[in-house]
Parts: structure tokens; sequence; C-alpha cells
């Protein structure tokens, strides 16, 4: 897509509205020679198209100075923009950067670090759907390479990230109490924020929920691959007893997200894995690139559930299995320690809500959500390239319906068949994930974790 392409993405009227917001003055104008390119070279994301604008402009007193912003718009494909429009991708967005983040910044008074970009205009609702943010790119930001979607994040990705996320929930949860009496929750105060944007319900005349070929075509290999593993995996699938379990995942997974009193209930960010986190690097003694600081991305899933279904989404789709069984204890620790600390510092009381019963809550309930993310969205993620080309041109709207209509399952088989570390990996997977649906083996009842 040639620059001139990229140009007719948003509105010039619209950008000079967000520098006036950036520069905080009104006598601001855009000047000619504006720059338009792709925030990455490769594909940023399934539900927009993310630009980097150079925009030079001139102050009242003829002062000529320039400023790079980032622009979240719609996407060019068709496909693509109605499932932006069915799951109401930039309401939610703009909704969040309108609504919330100014009481966000309020709330942390300069104390707290907010682990997000900066919006400056916000425009949904119409065809032309655009978010004007922060450039974090301009202060070092960008996301993990590639590798890490193979290897999972290492440690010290993972203790920023659960700083971040310690600090975000904290900065929630305090916003929430300066909401009016009448709409004393963030559902309330914002309705479009209210409604799960991809685990609804079937519409009418039983129209398909979004992602539910992918979701069918994905339970179908994780059976076909079960059935040939020895032992428990090939019993339950083959008895059928694992597809009776895996056909009901969206209510399951809709189970997991529903408002109870008795728990805890945050803003969580609702996509939180790692192409969402933008982290900045310094050089080390040694040379390498060490990550110091992370920000958090994309905004259009935000969901009022609880927090640990943030940290179980990262932690089973960012990280492996050998990292997690070794830190994440730990890391759950440090969490809790930034979200207690960052309310503290706000002069906000922590709910009682102990470590002990946070980990009891992952530990005993959460982790099933887990174990479903992993076996959904892992055997996409590790196909790199296949799943998303690092040269964005290259992701047609053929490739783009494979994803969205089957989860690349063709592609998933195939590198299955030839690739034995991959096979390694998928077996692990689904052999993790049988264990803990039938923990008491085939003949007996699934796990009430994995039941609707």
């Amino acid at each position: 897509m040639s620059a001139q392409d990229l140009s007719s993405s948003f509105d010039r009227g619209d950008l000079l509205k967000a520098l006036r917001d950036l520069t905080g003055r009104e006598d601001v104008e855009l000047e000619d020679g504006i720059e338009v390119k792709r925030a990455t070279k490769g594909v940023e994301g399934f539900l927009s198209l993310v630009l980097r604008v150079k925009t030079p402009y001139r102050l009242g007193d003829g002062t000529k100075r320039s400023a790079w912003i980032v622009v979240k718009c719609m996407p060019k494909m068709g496909a693509q923009q109605d499932m932006v429009k069915m799951i109401r991708a930039f309401p939610r967005e703009g909704t969040f950067f309108e609504q919330v983040f100014p009481l966000l910044r309020k709330v942390a008074g300069g104390k707290i670090s907010l682990p997000m970009p900066e919006a400056y205009y916000t425009k949904y609702g119409e065809d032309d759907d655009a978010i004007f943010m922060e450039d974090l790119g301009v202060q070092g930001f960008g996301t993990p390479t590639i590798s890490y979607r193979v290897t999972g994040l290492d440690w010290e990705h993972c203790c920023l990230v659960m700083d971040a996320y310690g600090r975000y929930h904290a900065l929630v949860h305090a916003a929430e109490k300066l909401l009016p009496k009448e709409t004393p929750t963030w559902p309330e105060a914002c309705p479009e924020l209210a409604r799960d944007p991809v685990l609804n319900s079937p519409g009418p005349n039983n129209s398909p929920v979004p992602f539910q070929g992918m979701l069918e075509q994905s339970v179908a290999t994780l059976i076909d691959i079960a059935k040939g593993l020895e032992g428990l995996p090939r019993e339950v699938a083959v008895s059928g007893r694992m597809k009776e379990v895996l056909d009901n995942t969206f209510v399951t997974m809709r189970r997991f997200l529903k408002h109870d009193r008795d728990e805890p209930r945050i803003l969580t960010h609702g996509d939180c894995w790692m192409n969402n986190s933008m982290f900045r690097y310094e050089k080390s003694a040694d040379g390498r690139d060490v990550p110091v600081e992370v920000k958090f991305v994309d905004f259009q899933v935000v969901r009022y559930c609880h927090p640990c279904l943030d940290l179980v989404y990262f932690f089973f789709a960012s990280v492996r299995k050998a990292q997690r069984e070794k830190h994440m204890d730990s890391l759950l620790g440090m969490y809790h320690d930034s979200f207690v600390k960052s309310l503290k510092s706000m002069n906000v009381d922590p709910p009682s809500y102990t470590l002990e019963r946070f980990k009891s809550d992952m530990y005993n309930f959460y982790l099933g959500y887990g174990y479903i993310i992993e076996s959904m969205f892992v055997p996409m993620m590790l196909l790199g390239e296949d799943f998303a080309p690092t040269n964005a041109e290259e992701f047609t709207a053929e490739k783009y319906n494979e994803f969205i209509e089957t989860g690349k399952s063709s592609t998933v088989r195939n590198q299955y068949e030839s690739d034995p570390n991959y096979r390694a990996t998928l077996d692990e997977v689904v052999r993790d994930l049988v264990n803990h649906m039938f923990p008491d083996g085939a003949d007996g009842p699934p796990s009430p974790l994995f039941l609707p």
C-alpha cells in the first residue's frame, strides 16, 4: 500500500484536532509534507491499521515544528471491517480513552506512571473511525521480536509486565471510586463496555458469534492430535468425551467472565499477550538489550471481570510452560505487591483481597481459562510468518479469512506433521489440557472448571 493510500486512511481535519490537543494550543495549523508509514513493517493487529504520521505544523507566531502521532484506523479489508464493527472495537477503545483514561490520569496524580499511551483524539461510530495517540516508538518502545512467540517471554519481560498490570489494575480500581453514585461501576458509567466484545451469545436466528469458525476448527484439530497420543488423550478423544467438553468452550469461557458480587472486579485489558505489550530496552554492560519499561496498547476488548483473567491470559499466551511452572508463584506475588503499593501511593485503601486468596482464585479456578487460551491460540502463534507476516503487504484477505474462519487449521496440521519441535510443543499443550480436563482419568467426571 502506497504512502498516498495510507494517507487516505484518516481525515486531515481529525489529525489537526489531535495536534491541537497534543500541543495544548488552538493556534496550530498543519503544514505540507506529512509523512505516513505503517507503525511496523509487519502485521500490527487483526482489527486495525496502525500508522505513524510525522506531522509538520506551524504555530500562530510562525514557529514551525513537527510531531509524530500514531493513528489507529479502520483496516482496509472488507472482512476485517465487518469483524471490527461486529465487536464494536473502535467504540470500545474510544470509550476507554475518552471516559476512563482521564480518570486514570487524575488518580495517578503524577505519582504513578501510566502503563499505556495517551490518546489525543478519538472518532468512532462512523466509517472512518480512528484513534490518534502518543507515538511510543519515538521514546524507544517496540513489541518483542518474533522469536519470543516461540520461546515465550523471559523472566525480565515478565517482571515488568507484572509490575505494570499491578499499576494498571490499581489505577482502574481507584478511578472507579470517582464515578457518580448513580453509576458506581465501569459498566454502569460506560455502557459501551458492559457487553463482552467477543464471547457474546449467538445473535438473532443463531447468527455466528465472532471467531466461532476458528474455535470449531481448533477443537477438531486438538481432538485429532489427542487421538495420536498414547494414554488418556487418546482414550477421551476416541470415546468422544473430549469433544463433549470442548463443544461447550464458548459457554465455559463466558462462565469465567461472569460477574460475581463476591469476587473483585476490575476493568481489565482483555487481550494481554505479548504483541499488545511495547517494551523499552537499554544496553546492559555485556551488550544485551535489557527491557526496562513496558506499556500496553490495544484496549479494544477491555472487560469488567476478575483481575486473574488478565494475568492468566498473559501467562498462557505469552509464557511457555517451563517458565510458568518455575516463576508463576513469584510473579503473582510481584503483581499483588505492585497493586497494593500503587493503591497506597494514591491514598486508596486496598480491597480486602489478600495474596493468598488471589493465588487460590488463580490456581483453583482461573487456570482452566488459561489452558483453553493456550490450546486455542498457541498453535497459531507458533506458526511465525504463517500467523502474522513480517511483511504486512502479504497479509491478504484470503489469509485473514483463513485465520478467522478456520484458525489456520490446515497450516497447523501441516506444520505438526513436518516439524518435530512444533509437534512436541503441541503434544505437550494437548496433554496438559486433557490432564486438567479429566483429572480422575478417562472414566472419571470432567473437571468442573471445563463445564458450562
